[in-house]
């Protein structure tokens, strides 16, 4: 028979666990890695892409164009049926920061696309999508771009996230 505090322990954690959702890290950390669950959250993001599968989903990925210069760590790196890549983040705090982050993982994220002998052009069949689903109050708080970043920012409705998109 277990002690009563261990009981109520183990009931306290539970009920704990049972109010976690996505934006909590050890749920978005257990989700987004499986293929299937991360193309259906992209698809929920994203329905006017029609994603059939996700492969690759590779969680805590970094990018780091040379030694000297500013890496990143993206929560989610994802590629898609159709060679569309995605860095998807959870960011819970507002840096007012996220146009100049956005601007930052796409150029990264292009160098991962083109080798040196690549002319620009490839990048037309290679789209790029930065998504940040952000755990703001309210829409006034969403980043918006500026006249340095070109992004598309919008409000995800019920799912209460910002999705920025760079295609």
């Amino acid at each position: 028979m277990m002690p009563e505090n261990l009981t109520l322990e183990r009931a306290a954690l539970r009920a704990e666990w049972q109010q976690k959702t996505i934006k909590d890290d050890p749920i978005f950390g257990t989700v987004m890695p499986n293929p299937n669950l991360c193309a259906e959250l992209l698809r929920r993001a994203l329905p006017e892409l029609a994603i059939k599968w996700v492969k690759d989903a590779d969680p805590q990925h970094t990018i780091q164009a040379t030694p000297t210069a500013k890496g990143i760590r993206v929560d989610v790196y994802a590629r898609d049926d159709q060679e569309r890549t995605y860095t998807v983040e959870m960011q819970m705090v507002n840096e007012h920061n996220l146009p100049f982050r956005m601007r930052e993982y796409q150029k990264l994220m292009d160098q991962e696309i083109l080798n040196s002998s690549d002319d620009y052009d490839k990048l037309a069949n290679y789209p790029t999508y930065v998504i940040f689903f952000c755990n703001l109050a309210n829409d006034d708080q969403c980043p918006k771009g500026n006249r340095s970043s070109s992004r598309i920012v919008r409000r995800l409705g019920q799912y209460g996230a910002c999705s920025a998109m760079v295609g």
